[in-house]
């Protein structure tokens, strides 16, 4: 990996995996750069919030979802 000099996003998010342990949730509340192997989500405060959307997914039985052939 290099060097950035630019960010993805700076507003709340939550990180969430498209390789490897999708369990693996981050929320962050300041700018970041990421690469492919996750996605950030772009999130209307208006609708609910940020932290909430961080708990709900953790919650969530997403390891049904898993079907990545590194899972045993």
């Amino acid at each position: 990996m290099g060097y950035v000099d630019t960010y993805s996003y700076d507003q709340p998010t939550v990180l969430i995996p498209r390789e490897g342990t999708i369990t693996n949730i981050f929320y962050l509340d300041e700018p970041f750069w990421n690469i492919d192997t996750i996605y950030y989500t772009e999130i209307d405060e208006n609708q609910f919030l940020p932290k909430y959307f961080y708990h709900f997914m953790k919650m969530a039985a997403l390891t049904k979802l898993d079907t990545g052939s590194g899972r045993e």
